[in-house]
């Protein structure tokens, strides 16, 4: 009997998992087709696909010093979610590589020159997670990005 009750536990364990996996890939689908239908929508922006899956689009190249590593960076950024709808609106300093920003957000600063101004698709994984914690699980983000200032620290 105890065998047969553990069997079913186990069962019912590996049927779970399953699930949600599946779960898992089918949002991890639909986030990525809400990001191609934006992207498509929006053709004269010019995104294009990082390896690690950022969408970045330089709308203006800046002049002034490339961004890198340890950099302390002032930038103004609007951050929408994927119906373009505004969630914040700022400015923000920060150093690059301290771990301070979501993924995605500092790859796209990593691109960018002082004086530039880019557009870029944020999937959750590059950006607040999947755990559905600050926003929606598998939310993907919008962001304006301008860099005023870059700061070099040796």
């Amino acid at each position: 009997m105890k065998n047969k009750f553990r069997l079913l536990i186990i069962a019912g364990i590996v049927l779970v998992s399953a699930v949600s996996c599946n779960l898992e890939k089918n949002l991890e689908k639909e986030e990525e087709a809400k990001i191609q239908e934006y992207v498509n929508y929006h053709l004269s922006l010019d995104y294009v696909k990082k390896a690690s899956g950022l969408y970045y689009c330089d709308s203006i190249t800046g002049s002034g010093d490339q961004v890198l590593t340890n950099d302390s960076v002032y930038f103004d950024f609007i951050m929408r979610f994927i119906d373009e709808w505004v969630i914040q609106d700022s400015c923000y300093v920060t150093k690059i590589g301290d771990g301070e920003l979501m993924p995605g957000l500092q790859e796209a600063l990593l691109y960018m020159k002082d004086g530039g101004w880019s557009k870029i698709i944020v999937p959750s994984y590059l950006g607040f997670g999947n755990s559905g914690y600050s926003f929606p699980a598998y939310t993907p983000l919008l962001f304006d990005l301008n860099i005023t200032k870059v700061v070099h620290n040796n």
